[in-house]
């Protein structure tokens, strides 16, 4: 659920995911972005979910086997992931 001063908000409706998140570790969005990012490390991905809940895409990697975190920079179109102790540069669509 999606709460906006402190009331649910009803614009939100939570996206299907398939496979289901198994160990969502991060969430990064602030009002300056256009959506929110989930780094999910059960299933080795990074999800892309606009702020009205739809999903817009993932990333997944192999050799993601340790995730750590995620840093993300919109206006630049790139996630950084932190697995073990190598940072991914990942461009976004």
């Amino acid at each position: 659920q999606k709460f906006f001063q402190g009331a649910i908000d009803t614009s939100f409706v939570s996206p299907t995911l398939s496979p289901e998140t198994t160990d969502a570790i991060k969430m990064v969005t602030n009002d300056q972005m256009t959506n929110l990012y989930v780094l999910d490390r059960g299933q080795k991905r990074l999800l892309m979910i606009n702020k009205t809940g739809q999903l817009l895409g993932q990333i997944t990697s192999q050799q993601w086997t340790d995730l750590q975190d995620v840093a993300i920079d919109e206006p630049q179109k790139k996630a950084y992931v932190l697995s073990g102790a190598i940072v991914y540069e990942i461009t976004l669509p």
